[in-house]
């Protein structure tokens, strides 16, 4: 049976500089993105949020994502 791997990335907090205004509700639409992820039968969801969500971050979730995939996995 294929695996189903997701990465869900949620981002309410920017780094002062940006001078983006912080919001409310990404880190929690993530979280809800991958319980519904969950219930339509991924395996593993892999949630990165906030200080974790940068590109480091979500390229090491990636590569760890896809050096643990086979030929059919999702």
């Amino acid at each position: 049976m294929p695996k189903k791997i997701a990465i869900c990335v949620g981002q309410n907090i920017y780094a002062p500089e940006s001078r983006v205004t912080p919001l409310n509700g990404c880190v929690n639409d993530a979280l809800l993105i991958g319980e519904m992820l969950r219930m339509a039968g991924f395996d593993r969801i892999h949630q990165v949020h906030n200080e974790a969500a940068t590109q480091a971050g979500i390229l090491s979730r990636l590569e760890d994502a896809v050096t643990s995939l086979s030929e059919g996995d999702y």
